[in-house]
């Protein structure tokens, strides 16, 4: 892997969390 790309990776994984987080806490919302 290139050094180059552990940055876009990780934005890619740290943009998949937040959208994780976003999406659980409106089911959660919605289930209330």
């Amino acid at each position: 892997m290139d050094i180059s790309e552990l940055p876009k990776k990780r934005q890619a994984l740290f943009d998949h969390q937040r959208n994780s987080s976003v999406f659980f806490k409106i089911v959660a919302k919605e289930n209330l």
